[in-house]
């Protein structure tokens, strides 16, 4: 949610308004996790959520994994 002139949640609206970024995977990165922010996120339309400080590794796994689930 931390981003200089907009939060999270209204960057994963726009992303899912826009009909040439349907296809685009949204992970959110951050440290501050309020389960409730969260679930706001997941439902403007994250993909996934991760927490920092995070493995690289499972970064990637969840990369892989929605860019599958796309194809």
């Amino acid at each position: 949610y931390m981003l200089p002139d907009i939060n999270g949640n209204v960057v994963c609206e726009r992303i899912r308004q826009d009909t040439d970024l349907a296809n685009t995977r949204v992970i959110i990165v951050s440290g501050a996790v309020d389960p409730s922010e969260v679930e706001t996120l997941l439902q403007a339309g994250a993909d996934d959520f991760i927490q920092k400080p995070f493995d690289i590794q499972h970064l990637i796994r969840r990369m892989v994994e929605l860019l599958a689930a796309q194809a």
